[in-house]
């Protein structure tokens, strides 16, 4: 049935349009480490503290997550090319990525015990060289945060473990099944964390993004391999040269570029003469009426030595002129020209260029992909399990259970979700994770409605009633006969429920008041556009054009879905 009801849906060109569109951004948001990042992919290297031959620092620095995602994927196409193989194949899939979620987590706890653990050794040398019973409070408070830290996950790994315990119990008949697809679980977990995941917690210590690059420039490495887009979300790129940037401040900035090659040329001159006028301490625009060629815009490097000299011609004439060491400044003016005309224009290709941060955009559009597939699918998870759940349990209860819950969906139906959101960020820290969490938790109102009305009907079907006469417990009853009847309405609402969560998000961070700016989102980038005293158009377009396709795609889904579950559209 399922099959058969997919199969009808992509037959429709407006889901298969969206469901390209979807795929296009889910395979960004899984390979988003590996298509836009500053590190190498691998590097040959041949110094003593970077190591010898090639290593693979991408890798190297992977998180649990991006192996999770990583991990999903290829299990996700094992399940599609398997699935004739019938329902062995599903279980086999859980195991495995159960296993690489146990992997990442216990990855995860070693990182965190290594923090906790470096707070109280941090507290005791701070009592070592001032001891006082306020440093001695705060070795006590970090071992008190440690042991409740271990409290805390001892009592969930003793929960986690109750349930294995309670799925063994129920599958004594398919024991050997279940062991099987445990042990492939454990080796395509083996496989998996070959490099992405060591034993031992990450390097405290990591590198910049600007780390690589610098490190290639000066030859102790002697070739690398670079994702399609060298940068990072976050990476802030500043073209330096070999001389100390805050001795003479060597270096163009990269903020708000067009899309294509940079620097140009008439990028480094400018910075070059600004950098001048600072030292000197006057403005090329102090000879606009002096000139008769009118104002000196510097476009070219005999033009940023025509400024020069013009500053300097002018710092001579000054009241206060010290001939010795305006003279040093002048030969410091001299240095600071010849290292920025080191400096190769047009070396660098920012596909859809850069934000008022200097980030490269193209970087972050593809990891924000990531941060849209978060928002659209944790939230409407959320809301989904919370709204079939209420919603099952008002429409077979029905009488006083239904009228007194019915009041709780509408005290929930009344509350407004962005106010909500907003109050939430001027009380407590900006955050994805909140922001799921209060989306899901306000936006299960709709699918509630439609399970109730779904129950309602289902709960005075014959064979209802016969599981009922039979003894079958309620949670059977609910969810194993009548919840797969009737979750035609919730699967056509949570298509437009993705888009709304990812709609919602996007309104908060346009309007600055959504995530970190270290979190590229989508909204975000759409805010910065009307920012920095111009309109960047590329600023513009990209992420809203981005926005607009991804929730028109599961608008379109959404749509197909409605239209093949409904008989009355049925030929």
């Amino acid at each position: 049935m399922t099959a058969q009801a997919t199969l009808q849906m992509l037959g429709r060109k407006g889901a298969v349009i969206g469901a390209v569109w979807i795929g296009f951004t889910a395979i960004l948001a899984v390979w988003a480490p590996l298509l836009a990042n500053s590190r190498p992919l691998a590097w040959k290297v041949d110094d003593p503290d970077l190591g010898t031959g090639w290593r693979f620092p991408l890798f190297e620095l992977f998180t649990p997550q991006d192996v999770l995602f990583i991990a999903g994927f290829f299990m996700l196409l094992v399940c599609l090319a398997c699935y004739r193989a019938g329902g062995r194949v599903a279980w086999v899939w859980l195991s495995t990525m159960c296993m690489v979620f146990v992997g990442s987590m216990v990855f995860y706890l070693m990182q965190q015990h290594q923090s906790l653990s470096g707070a109280i050794d941090s507290a005791r040398s701070i009592y070592q060289k001032t001891p006082s019973d306020a440093n001695l409070k705060g070795i006590n408070s970090a071992r008190w945060e440690l042991a409740l830290w271990w409290l805390q996950w001892c009592v969930i790994g003793a929960a986690i473990l109750g349930l294995i315990a309670y799925a063994l119990n129920r599958l004594r008949g398919h024991l050997p099944l279940f062991l099987l697809a445990l042990g492939l679980g454990v080796g395509g977990f083996g496989l998996l964390m070959i490099p992405a995941l060591r034993i031992e917690p990450p390097r405290i210590d990591i590198p910049s993004d600007d780390f690589y690059r610098t490190a290639l420039a000066d030859g102790r490495a002697e070739k690398a391999i670079f994702p399609l887009i060298p940068f990072s979300p976050n990476d802030t790129i500043v073209d330096q040269t070999s001389v100390d940037a805050k001795k003479l401040q060597v270096g163009v900035r990269n903020t708000l570029k067009p899309p294509g090659q940079h620097p140009t040329t008439p990028d480094i001159v400018r910075e070059m003469s600004k950098q001048a006028e600072d030292l000197y301490g006057i403005r090329l625009y102090e000879f606009d009426n002096e000139r008769e060629e009118g104002a000196l815009i510097p476009e070219t490097l005999d033009d940023a030595r025509e400024a020069r000299e013009l500053l300097w011609q002018a710092k001579q004439a000054e009241p206060d002129y010290d001939a010795v060491s305006d003279k040093a400044m002048h030969e410091r003016v001299g240095l600071l020209y010849a290292e920025f005309e080191k400096i190769e224009p047009e070396t660098r290709l920012h596909l859809m260029g850069t934000t008022d941060s200097g980030q490269d955009l193209a970087s972050r559009m593809v990891h924000g992909s990531r941060i849209a597939l978060y928002i659209g699918f944790i939230s409407t998870g959320i809301a989904v399990f919370i709204g079939i759940f209420i919603g099952g349990l008002l429409g077979y209860f029905a009488g006083i259970v239904d009228l007194i819950g019915l009041r709780l969906v509408e005290i929930f139906a009344s509350i407004p979700v962005i106010m909500l959101l907003i109050m939430i960020v001027a009380f407590y820290e900006r955050s994805l994770v909140l922001m799921m969490v209060v989306l899901g938790l306000t936006g299960w109102v709709g699918y509630a409605y439609f399970v109730r009305a779904e129950f309602l009907k289902l709960r005075k079907m014959d064979y209802v009633i016969a599981a009922r006469a039979a003894g079958t417990p309620l949670h059977r009853i609910l969810f194993r006969h009548m919840l797969p009847n009737g979750v035609a309405p919730v699967l056509v609402g949570a298509s437009f429920g993705i888009a709304g969560a990812i709609m919602t998000e996007a309104t908060l961070s346009f309007l600055g008041l959504g995530l970190e700016p270290t979190e590229p989102s989508w909204g975000q980038m759409l805010d910065q556009a009307r920012q920095g005293g111009s309109f960047s158009w590329w600023l513009a377009i990209y992420p809203g054009l981005a926005i607009f396709l991804t929730v028109f795609a599961y608008n379109l889904i959404g749509e197909a879905l409605r239209d093949v579950i409904d008989p009355r559209t049925a030929k």
